[in-house]
């Protein structure tokens, strides 16, 4: 799976979490999203994989992450879960 295709899956499935991707030119990628009053992000490193954060809890760059997963299929599901129940920790 792509970065493009977890943006449009989350998207479809949690619109109201207003999702929006960021791409750089190192082909490092953000999707932030917003949920109640608190915001996250998924970042992507080369190095490290796929971060998780809080934004309130994130310097500006993957070494902010709170959580990290080797594969994108892992970021989707670890998202998803903590969107359904609500409250990402």
């Amino acid at each position: 799976m792509s970065h493009n295709e977890l943006y449009l899956r989350l998207i479809k499935s949690f619109p109201e979490c207003s999702p929006k991707l960021t791409e750089f030119p190192s082909g490092s990628f953000m999707i932030d999203i917003k949920l109640g009053g608190e915001d996250f992000v998924i970042e992507h490193d080369r190095e490290k994989g796929y971060g998780f954060s809080k934004v309130s809890n994130a310097t500006y760059g993957c070494e902010g992450a709170d959580k990290w997963f080797a594969t994108i299929e892992e970021i989707e599901r670890y998202t998803v879960d903590q969107l359904k129940i609500g409250r990402p920790s």
